[in-house]
């Protein structure tokens, strides 16, 4: 049986991620075969213990269509404290 967390006791990078699968009505583990990668990787990735690759976050945000620079920017706000950074990627 899943386990629930609170989404708002999570890094920025989980809290958006989290939204995006709530909204989808997507789970965590869903999510993480369709990309590829496993649970305890995306885990890690929710809760600010590791960091993607931009490639890697690119993929995640196709399938949970979020733009890749708002994920950049999420975990920039964990790592530096709020700044972010105004990108384009396509």
């Amino acid at each position: 049986m899943p386990r629930k967390t609170s989404i708002t006791d999570k890094p920025p990078i989980g809290v958006l991620i989290g939204s995006q699968l709530k909204n989808l009505g997507m789970e965590q583990k869903t999510l993480s075969k369709k990309i590829k990668i496993s649970q305890t990787y995306m885990c890690a990735i929710i809760n600010g213990r590791a960091t993607p690759s931009i490639k890697l976050l690119k993929i995640i945000g196709d399938c949970l269509e979020i733009n890749v620079s708002e994920l950049v920017n999420a975990i920039l706000k964990k790592e530096w404290g709020g700044d972010t950074v105004d990108m384009a990627f396509h």
